[in-house]
């Protein structure tokens, strides 16, 4: 195919060859013509085929499986290749495009390759660049539309009215609780601490040896349970009584409480795995951070033709002011605060003395959710990988990270847990067995 030299002068897309091969490209690969609005679909070209727009502008559309949706809008000079399954080239303006194949491609000279290479690698290079920008814009616009909602509640006085109504936890839960974030309390420190109080000691070891764990033996001093249990369990313990006497109307209490420990268990075992926070303290959080959900679920409850209004309420900002207002510690209150960052933020919109804590916080919410049998496609993993950076986790898949760290080191003291906790791993567990048969 022979064409004029004012037209092949015309086309900068050919810039680095020279006429003879110019000349040689138009007479071994198809040019196509379309008209503004006209289609080109290929359906049978496969993902190797090259096109290069020289004259004009493209739009792609994916016809895979009749999607029919814009991929992108392509300016003249683009050099582009095929990467779905199914395309529909449509031209905005009266539009010129050679399509290279890859037969054709193989027949074409080494520096014509060399070349094409170049423009491809043009292309993707501008392309990842404005898709980084994107992104970097959609993170801004997710995290401004996020955060705008998250209302200072100690300026509200109907929020300031909820938060008074409800009592506080009792002395002896928020003085453990500050001794855990302040101290690393030992097991002789806490056995005489929980023995001061003989009503909760008793208390204690009812429940220890209830349905609640299911031991077969029984456990008849506060000291055994402790090393028998670690001051993990029976600080939960210690809340789960706490917090029953101050939400006890609440009938969802249970199936929070329950998802609290589940929660703290798995987060006490990420604490351990990584080393980048205190065990005992983060367990501590995680037993508290749904406590703004409770407050919420008795409102509800109280009122229940407000509960469109209440719903509305955000329970992470609630429950971390009521934290506030207990006199817990700031770490506390202020990792219940921010606990839902990471799923519409990266790390560096959360404040640095609690960042690590929330990244537990949140691992800890993936695995339960694997553990319940969902996959990763189904979770908040936006900014996963920035999170996983946090506990030097990045080159490690989430799923790694539930079956080889998290549930090997639960397994390792499963006997120890609640037996609502350890029901959810070994029917997890056995799932899993009857998959790999």
């Amino acid at each position: 195919m022979m064409i004029k030299n004012n037209k092949i002068k015309s086309l900068a897309v050919f810039a680095g060859l020279n006429k003879k091969e110019i000349v040689a490209l138009y007479n071994d690969v198809p040019v196509i013509n379309l008209q503004a609005g006209q289609t080109f679909c290929e359906k049978t070209r496969d993902r190797h085929t090259i096109y290069m727009i020289l004259i004009g502008e493209i739009r792609i559309v994916d016809v895979t499986n009749d999607m029919n949706e814009d991929v992108a809008a392509l300016p003249e000079g683009t050099c582009f290749r095929q990467a779905l399954q199914n395309i529909m080239i449509i031209a905005n303006v009266a539009s010129t495009i050679m399509v290279i194949d890859r037969k054709i491609f193989s027949e074409l000279s080494e520096k014509i390759h060399l070349f094409v290479f170049k423009k491809l690698n043009d292309f993707h290079f501008d392309y990842l660049d404005k898709l980084s920008k994107r992104n970097r814009q959609l993170s801004n616009d997710l995290f401004t539309v996020r955060d705008n909602t998250n209302e200072d509640y100690s300026k509200s006085e109907l929020i300031l009215s909820i938060i008074n109504k409800v009592p506080r936890l009792p002395v002896s839960a928020t003085t453990l609780a500050a001794k855990l974030i302040a101290d690393n309390i030992s097991l002789k420190d806490a056995s005489h601490m929980v023995m001061d109080d003989p009503s909760l000691a008793g208390s204690i070891l009812k429940t220890i040896n209830s349905s609640y764990y299911g031991f077969e033996k029984k456990i008849s001093d506060i000291h055994q349970a402790i090393v028998y249990l670690g001051f993990n369990s029976i600080y939960q313990m210690i809340m789960a009584e706490s917090t029953r006497k101050i939400l006890s109307i609440n009938p969802t209490f249970q199936d929070l409480y329950f998802h609290s420990v589940a929660i703290s268990n798995i987060a006490f075992a990420i604490s351990e795995i990584s080393k980048t926070e205190r065990a005992a303290q983060i367990s501590t959080i995680c037993l508290l951070h749904d406590f703004g959900q409770n407050v919420i679920e008795l409102l509800k409850k109280q009122n229940p033709k407000l509960t469109i209004l209440i719903d509305a309420i955000a329970s992470d900002q609630l429950g971390a002011l009521l934290l506030r207002r207990w006199n817990l510690p700031d770490v506390v209150w202020q990792s219940i605060q921010f606990q839902s960052y990471p799923q519409f933020s990266d790390p560096s919109n959360i404040p640095r003395q609690i960042r690590n804590s929330v990244t537990i916080l949140y691992f800890s919410h993936l695995c339960y959710e694997i553990f319940q049998g969902k996959s990763e496609c189904d979770l908040p993993v936006t900014f996963l990988h920035e999170y996983k950076r946090l506990l030097k986790w990045e080159n490690l898949s989430l799923n790694k990270i539930a079956h080889d760290l998290v549930l090997k080191t639960i397994c390792k003291k499963i006997n120890t847990y609640p037996k609502s906790f350890r029901d959810i791993i070994e029917k997890y567990l056995r799932t899993r067995r009857s998959i790999s048969k």
